[in-house]
């Protein structure tokens, strides 16, 4: 109905538009039954308690807590998704779209965008253990992943299962094969230089390389030219040798020729 009625020591009044009260009453539910028509309530709104918070002081929407921080404070895990209605991890947040930081049409499942080179930053909080970015495939197998020890300056790909060191960077130098390069370039095993010879395994702990090789110089003019002297402590085998001094002597201690 329409007009004031008493209860006690307050009263409700419903004009047929608005409905006040002197107090804070206390109902079973309210139906609002307009199809068209907003619900406005002046001041804060509480569903049990800190079921849905509004506070009207500072326009902040609060879900489980009574004192939201921000517009949108969640006090639990949240699941955002129309097919994602099941339990968030605890204090987590599970999406089923894409995410969108700095960016309101990502493209992918995650993207990040920023004026001023955006970072990820991964930390850990205790202990000197590496801090990793991993990658698995469809199986839930572990396939690779990046890590970097927080007890030193290294960072090192890996992959397998186990895992095994596929390269380490560090302030020595970088590592192929090796967590602990020893030189600016180590490699642990066989190595090919040569864009033909990529494909080639070479021997074992050895090296095969397809074009010309200097040592002390930085034009080889020849397969391998040395600048500088060399001690051999083997045979060598060769078509011709040719000496291209005017002055030196050229010495052989022993010498055999087919």
């Amino acid at each position: 109905g329409t007009g004031q009625t008493s209860f006690g020591q307050g009263w409700l009044n419903s004009d047929g538009t608005t409905l006040s009260a002197s107090t804070s009453p206390t109902v079973n539910y309210i139906t609002a039954t307009s199809t068209t028509a907003i619900s406005t309530f002046a001041g804060g709104l509480a569903v049990e308690t800190s079921g849905l918070v509004y506070d009207y002081s500072t326009n902040n929407v609060g879900i489980g807590t009574t004192t939201p921080g921000s517009r949108l404070s969640v006090s639990g895990g949240t699941s955002i998704g129309s097919n994602y209605g099941v339990a968030a991890p605890s204090n987590g947040l599970i999406v089923e779209g894409s995410v969108g930081i700095g960016t309101a049409g990502p493209t992918e499942l995650l993207e990040i965008n920023g004026a001023t080179a955006p970072t990820i930053k991964l930390k850990r909080t205790a202990g000197n253990q590496t801090v990793a970015l991993k990658f698995y495939n469809e199986a839930n197998s572990f396939v690779a992943g990046v890590g970097a020890k927080s007890d030193a300056d290294v960072l090192q790909l890996y992959a397998g299962n186990p895992a095994s060191v596929l390269a380490t960077l560090s302030t020595t130098g970088f590592g192929i094969g090796t967590a602990a390069p020893g030189a600016k370039l180590s490699v642990s095993g066989g190595a090919t230089i040569g864009a033909s010879y990529d494909t080639t395994a070479a021997p074992s702990n050895g090296m095969i390389i397809e074009g010309n090789v200097g040592i002390g110089t930085t034009s080889p003019y020849q397969t391998l030219s040395v600048a500088g002297k060399a001690i051999i402590t083997d045979n060598i085998t060769s078509s011709y040798f040719t000496a291209t001094s005017t002055t030196a002597t050229s010495t052989f201690p022993y010498l055999s020729v087919t």
